[in-house]
């Protein structure tokens, strides 16, 4: 697929291995770009790298070698697309990326039935929901508070592991981090001293179309916002310049933070701590954040404590959270029995154990040069 340049509308376009474009899926792709569902620019790549897939498998066959792309996209049948996705069964592929396959193939011949397309199959293929294997869900992974602790130790400096420390707090997404404006941090000070927890104003990244962010609210300890203030105060964010809405979080180099910033800098701490590969991830602290809310003060029963994390992590639906509902039930009732533990106390002691001050120091290159005596 060519990216589309930044300044022309997008026009994701499908060349087969001789470099010829391959008319249907382009043209579909560009239907994606234009319709009124909104399609974000990453899901409309994930259809046109999944049909890419699909048509390198069509053209791996001798029988398919000297056939057009589009000739064999309007002519196989149902029996062939099943026995394009047993293949990837068999080649060890997950449940869930045959699914998902499947969905992207799925609605492009829907799309190859209707008018737009002119009605170049008379059906789609697909007489039933689904040909695959749905997908088992799998469980969440946690990372405790201690992992956690092991993990912002690794970090070198004071911004990351401060933004590191937001992340674990809030259960925000990796793609909402750069959202996240200064004046957004300052407006909290308007709370009174007493207040443990505020509300902090998320810019979500699962808002309906590639344009729309769904705004909730998050409650953020006083502790976490104390260290970002002070992150704030130091000369190195002060003095970074910038446009009138500044982010709250910069990189080392006094840029604005990127998402795949943050996830490098997850990946780097993660070898340098020690971790295994997959057991650290940006995902996987903000499940670490829901067995803190879960552990924590927070709601008088579970169902409380779900609806809180349903709110906190901004889910659509109650579903999203359900995952968080199989753990066993014994690990909180032996909690219940030594005491709920403060989410804000829990901040605290991250706080205290991972803070990095930031040292001023001049480093010399070579020996300092001796002045010349003066006549």
């Amino acid at each position: 697929m060519i990216q589309p340049s930044r300044n022309r509308p997008s026009r994701p376009t499908l060349f087969d291995d001789q470099g010829e474009v391959v008319e249907l899926a382009s043209a579909w792709l560009r239907s994606l770009v234009e319709s009124p569902r909104n399609y974000s620019p990453k899901s409309i790549e994930l259809y046109g790298n999944n049909l890419k897939y699909f048509c390198e498998y069509l053209r791996s066959s001798e029988l398919h070698s000297r056939i057009p792309i589009d000739v064999l996209l309007t002519s196989i049948s149902t029996l062939g697309l099943e026995k394009y996705f047993k293949s990837l069964q068999n080649d060890g592929f997950a449940d869930s990326t045959v699914r998902n396959r499947e969905v992207s193939l799925k609605e492009f011949f829907v799309w190859l039935t209707t008018a737009q397309a002119g009605h170049i199959r008379t059906e789609s293929g697909w007489s039933r929901r689904y040909m695959t294997r749905r997908p088992r869900r799998k469980m969440p992974r946690f990372i405790t508070k201690n992992q956690f602790i092991q993990l912002a130790c690794a970090l070198n400096h004071e911004s990351q592991r401060c933004v590191l420390h937001f992340m674990y707090e809030t259960g925000v997404r990796v793609s909402e981090v750069p959202r996240i404006m200064k004046h957004d941090i300052d407006l909290l000070q308007c709370f009174d001293e007493t207040f443990e927890y505020l509300p902090l104003l998320i810019r979500g990244s699962k808002g309906s179309g590639k344009d729309h962010i769904k705004e909730r609210y998050s409650l953020i300890s006083r502790a976490v916002f104390s260290r970002i203030q002070r992150y704030h105060n130091t000369a190195v964010y002060r003095f970074s310049g910038g446009n009138a809405v500044k982010p709250a979080f910069l990189n080392i180099k006094k840029k604005p933070l990127t998402a795949k910033a943050v996830q490098k800098m997850i990946s780097d701490a993660r070898k340098r701590a020690g971790f295994p590969a997959g057991i650290i991830s940006p995902h996987r602290l903000r499940h670490g954040t829901a067995l803190s809310i879960l552990q924590g003060e927070w709601g008088n029963d579970y169902i409380e404590k779900m609806v809180l994390i349903q709110t906190q992590f901004g889910h659509s639906s109650i579903k999203s959270t359900e995952q968080y509902t199989h753990l066993p039930a014994a690990m909180f009732s032996k909690l219940k029995e030594r005491g709920l533990k403060s989410r804000f106390e829990e901040a605290q002691d991250i706080y205290t154990k991972t803070y990095l001050p930031i040292r001023l120091c001049v480093e010399r290159r070579g020996r300092p040069k001796k002045r010349r005596a003066q006549l």
